[in-house]
């Protein structure tokens, strides 16, 4: 299991025995991994690669190992206005997906390689508060204060969904998709389920 915190260290922990294998470091000296507190952490099974958001505007993006020495930096995503809170892997559309508190949310699409990279950004009014990818579609639903948005990449970040209900800040979000439904929960201290985003379907004639 990997964990990131406001220490800004990087650390691999055996679930099995519940035990600390390390943190990050060089040459056998113990390292940081950003210029200040790592808000988020994401996987790509499919690259092996993992993701971490920094309130210093940056994502940091590094190879996975069973040795944290040899987690290398392979890049590092800049374009925030603000400090990056929320991060996501959307498998679907092989993107990472970023919320920030600049109001925006951002999609990073990657292929073989990071110098092929295309960028979208599409503003929320406010800071996002929760961020989450759809496994059915790969829609991104985002947390915007007390709303749930819901985009379709595939459409520039088209607006497809909105939820409203709760009474405040909605902190987390999950997709269950066996019962095709999102779970949120807020500052309001309430948990609300909401049915999740079905594509409509083209028929042919």
């Amino acid at each position: 299991m990997l964990s990131v915190g406001a220490d800004k260290r990087l650390c691999l922990w055996d679930i099995t025995r519940g035990v600390l294998v390390g943190c990050y470091q060089e040459g056998g000296i113990e390292e940081i991994g950003a210029d200040d507190q790592i808000t988020d952490l994401a996987y790509s099974r499919t690259r092996q690669e993992f993701a971490y958001s920094s309130l210093d505007k940056q994502i940091y993006i590094r190879k996975f190992s069973i040795n944290p020495d040899q987690w290398k930096l392979l890049h590092v995503l800049q374009g925030h206005d603000g400090e990056v809170t929320h991060l996501c892997w959307n498998p679907t559309y092989t993107q990472w997906v970023s919320g920030s508190d600049d109001c925006s949310i951002k999609t990073w699409s990657v292929s073989d390689n990071y110098l092929n990279m295309t960028t979208t950004t599409t503003s929320t009014q406010c800071p996002v508060t929760a961020l989450s990818i759809d496994k059915t579609n790969g829609v991104v639903i985002v947390g915007v204060q007390d709303v749930i948005r819901v985009y379709e990449p595939n459409n520039g970040m088209e607006l497809v969904q909105t939820h409203t209900g709760h009474t405040d800040s909605v902190r987390s979000i999950i997709h269950m998709p066996e019962r095709s439904q999102y779970l949120s929960v807020s500052w309001d201290s309430t948990i609300c389920v909401w049915n999740a985003y079905k594509p409509k379907r083209c028929h042919s004639s």
